[in-house]
């Protein structure tokens, strides 16, 4: 009897530890750090291009996804082909909605949280961002046919500046009495890419079927229990990182529409986007 006694009370202790609420504020940026680019195909015979890109996202963020996020994004980018290599670059503005949660003001879910101080200045926080951003690949081609597809893998990262009121709402938190707090409004990012890109008909339409596999760099974001994890947890410590699948569909060489789907650490988004080629150059005839 003794024996189920221990069982149960320790059963109903995890049970207890589990359903303690957690509260994490970070940038608002994560899980979008960088759109879709799109690049002609190696044989297109395109030395360079310039694109503009225009997107939506729609996610949910914070532990258990309790806090809705919404924004636009546009961007201005440039690509080169370089042999086997692709290149690209560009710059871009974010503006978007944070949506703070109000917190659970249960004692014993809210122990050890600043519930007060969230609550008394929860809602809607506007946000944006200056970013720029780049990559680079290796292409293999499929064939040296017109518009034939070809593979891509490469690494791509990403640099935003954050600004508006989601951003001084972190700074005006206590960091002592949350899960994990970022102030910081410089926010980094590093991936890895990969993409199948496959011509559909000679009149320029391309499928392309990609994924991404990145991290937040800098120290605020090298432990995602921020030290406030258990012994075991805390041993283990793992950077922020996320995962993204992206389906493209190109038109007549300038038009392309995608989507991607983006899970990551206390964020889940889903981003639709448009890019558009303004001009390119072609290489010249050999």
């Amino acid at each position: 009897m003794r024996k189920l006694y221990l069982l149960a009370l320790g059963t109903l202790s995890c049970f207890s530890v589990s359903c303690v609420q957690k509260a994490y504020y970070v940038s608002p940026l994560h899980g979008s750090v960088t759109p879709y680019h799109t690049l002609p195909l190696q044989s297109e015979n395109i030395r360079s291009a310039v694109y503009a890109n225009s997107s939506i996202q729609a996610g949910g963020a914070n532990s258990g996804l309790k806090d809705n996020t919404f924004h636009w994004q546009g961007n201005i980018y440039r690509t080169h082909q370089l042999g086997l290599i692709q290149a690209y670059y560009g710059a871009g503005l974010t503006l978007g909605n944070y949506q703070v949660a109000k917190l659970d003001s249960v004692p014993r879910l809210a122990a050890g949280l600043g519930v007060t101080q969230v609550n008394s200045t929860a809602g809607n926080k506007f946000y944006g961002s200056g970013n720029i951003h780049g990559g680079i690949n290796l292409c293999i081609p499929f064939g040296r046919i017109s518009n034939s597809g070809e593979f891509r893998f490469g690494v791509k990262s990403s640099l935003h500046q954050e600004f508006g009121n989601y951003l001084s709402f972190r700074k005006a938190l206590n960091p002592d009495s949350l899960s994990g707090l970022v102030t910081n409004n410089v926010l980094g990012s590093f991936a890895f890419t990969s993409e199948l890109v496959f011509s559909l008909d000679r009149r320029g339409r391309k499928l392309g079927l990609g994924g991404e596999f990145g991290c937040l760099v800098g120290k605020d974001y090298r432990d995602n229990n921020f030290g406030k994890g258990d012994i075991y947890y805390n041993n283990l410590k793992s950077r922020y990182t996320y995962i993204s699948g992206i389906i493209q569909l190109t038109f007549g060489n300038l038009w392309t529409a995608y989507v991607q789907q983006t899970f990551g650490t206390r964020v889940v988004a889903f981003h639709a986007g448009v890019n558009y080629r303004l001009f390119a150059k072609r290489k010249k005839p050999l």
